[in-house]
């Protein structure tokens, strides 16, 4: 014969424990949803005042943006034209007289250089002599 069952049934206990835990979760949410609800402000103009207040504070944020990347990039430009000022330097105008000079300086030049040939030519043969 089949033991008679003392006490209770521990699985049924701990599933209607979990139930009870369940419904009480389900009964706390609807009654917060209600109360929420309850507070809700349906009231039109202090939602529009709020969305406008709201689109011009985004306006701004975004005026303030757009003013510091400016800002920025002028710094920046600003930067690389110094420094493009910098290394370049200004040309200056130079006269027919200066060409001139400048030619004539050239050309005295080339000669000392074909002179030093020459004279370095002539100590070359002269040593191997």
């Amino acid at each position: 014969m089949p033991k008679k069952f003392k006490g209770e049934n521990t699985k049924a206990v701990d599933a209607r424990n979990r139930k009870a835990a369940v419904s009480a979760e389900k009964n706390a949410a609807a009654k917060k949803a209600a109360e929420d609800e309850a507070w809700h402000d349906d009231d039109k103009l202090n939602n529009k005042k709020a969305q406008r207040k709201n689109a011009e504070e985004e306006k701004k944020k975004a005026a303030l943006e757009r003013k510091k990347l400016a800002a920025q990039m002028l710094a920046e430009e600003e930067a690389t034209l110094e420094a493009a000022a910098s290394s370049k330097t200004p040309a200056k105008k130079v006269t027919q007289a200066e060409l001139s000079r400048r030619k004539e300086e050239q050309e005295h030049q080339k000669e000392e250089s074909q002179k030093r040939k020459k004279y370095r030519l002539r100590l070359c043969v002269d040593t191997t002599a």
